[in-house]
């Protein structure tokens, strides 16, 4: 099948800063490309109207919410959304995107959602909020989420989905074990990593992929290999300093490596997995055990390729070293206002109507997002998928964050590339740390 420009583009390794040029010119024409391709609009003819550009994924329940705004608002406000979505872009590729077109001070975007650890790089294109959102309303969501949305002690963004990271088991496949009861009652609780090694060492289950997570090298690589330290110290980063000489970042990168390598728990694909192809991957394969996040619960139906098995999925902790408490990582999505927009108020009113408890509800319902809101977890029992939201109720109080560094963007970079080099088995674990640290330490960048 011929790629279309976005695909031919992010195929590239960049080899050098005159092609990196280069291709950041060609991802904001593709960017702009993409607004003008999947959805009509612009300025509306009607001068009084306010036309909001909205860059985001946009789901089938999303689309369905900003309709509904449009027609409440009709005559006064429309929406129109620019589709990011994962199928084609990863999160690393979402963000240089959003990054370019803000970078040229462009209007074309008013409202759009940031990964949570993306805050700190985009609030030099933000709005200041504070003015708008009281603190009454903050108070409404859940503490988790606030905390990632101030720079500099400012409210920049508001909280829109509360993520954590989840591993979901195939009870289908694994309940015929004679001793899955034991196990399951382990998984349920956070499973060690040990038991859950020796747990694949007693499957004879060889033509199913045990494990599956994303080795790319991109965020969610980070992710698996950042909650990994913090399972060990919940205080790794806390002097905002990034130190990989240190026991707890060599034992983590050795459990992705081994999980590849020593073990054949993942399988060797994995080191060119993004989420999207983990999933496809996961699915097509008939995997026992996956990393993700609370969404694929509602989205791995369109990676089914044999509708006649009776898919169980069911959600756990991450497993854990023993000796220590686990630890998920939180993960989530943020709503940003472009200082550059024409229309801040009415983009202040829009997010106001994505955060009402019918919308956190609706996309919670129809698209597995965890809601940001308090009041849905303190009456949990009154509200569709009470067991979901009781279990991430739980689960929340082992949520750790990515560092919150300035420059995070630049050091989670050069992270993923020498964890993923690691786990091809390029070079060394105590290589590879070394090198991330050299690189972190010296202001360096990577250059893909």
């Amino acid at each position: 099948m011929k790629k279309n420009l976005a695909e031919s583009i992010f195929a590239f390794k960049i080899s050098s800063t005159v092609t990196w040029v280069l291709i950041s010119v060609l991802i904001f024409l593709v960017f702009i490309a993409l607004r003008i391709t999947f959805f009509t609009g612009g300025r509306s003819s009607n001068t009084n109207v306010a036309v909001i550009h909205y860059a985001d994924y946009i789901t089938d329940t999303l689309m369905d919410l900003i309709e509904k705004f449009n027609k409440e608002n009709e005559g006064n406000i429309k929406v129109i959304p620019i589709n990011l979505p994962f199928s084609k872009f990863s999160t690393n590729e979402r963000k240089e995107l959003l990054a370019r077109s803000l970078r040229s001070k462009s209007d074309q975007i008013d409202v759009f959602a940031v990964d949570i650890i993306w805050v700190y790089r985009f609030a030099k294109w933000a709005e200041p909020l504070g003015k708008f959102f009281s603190t009454v309303q903050r108070e409404k969501t859940i503490r988790y989420t606030m905390e990632s949305c101030y720079y500099n002690d400012q409210l920049v963004a508001m909280p829109f989905k509360v993520d954590l990271s989840t591993m979901f088991y195939r009870k289908d496949i694994l309940k015929s074990l004679s001793d899955f009861e034991l196990y399951e009652k382990e998984l349920q609780n956070s499973i060690t990593w040990e038991r859950f090694i020796n747990l694949k060492k007693s499957i004879n289950i060889s033509d199913k992929p045990f494990y599956t997570f994303a080795a790319d090298s991109y965020e969610g690589l980070v992710c698996s290999y950042i909650e990994a330290i913090l399972n060990q110290d919940r205080d790794f980063f806390a002097r905002g300093q990034v130190n990989f000489s240190r026991e707890e970042s060599k034992k983590a990168l050795e459990l992705l490596v081994d999980l590849v390598n020593k073990y054949e728990m993942t399988p060797k694909a994995a080191i060119n997995f993004t989420e999207y192809l983990c999933h496809d991957y996961f699915m097509k394969n008939n995997g026992l055990f996956i990393r993700s996040w609370p969404t694929f619960i509602n989205e791995y139906d369109e990676f089914i390729t044999d509708t006649t098995i009776n898919y169980e999925l069911v959600p756990v902790p991450m497993p854990h070293f023993e000796g220590f408490k686990h630890a998920n990582m939180f993960g989530g999505w943020n709503l940003m206002i472009s200082k550059f927009s024409r229309h801040k108020s009415e983009s202040v009113k829009f997010i106001n109507f994505l955060l009402e408890e019918s919308s956190q509800i609706e996309l919670f319902v129809n698209d597995g997002s965890i809601p940001v809101l308090k009041n849905i977890f303190e009456n949990y029992k009154d509200y569709p998928k009470t067991e979901t939201l009781q279990y991430y109720d739980e689960q929340f109080k082992y949520g750790v964050y990515r560092p919150a560094l300035e420059d995070y963007t630049r050091i989670s970079d050069i992270i993923s590339h020498f964890v993923n080099k690691a786990i091809r088995k390029e070079i060394s674990v105590k290589e590879a740390l070394a090198q991330a640290d050299e690189m972190i330490n010296s202001d360096k960048v990577i250059i893909h």
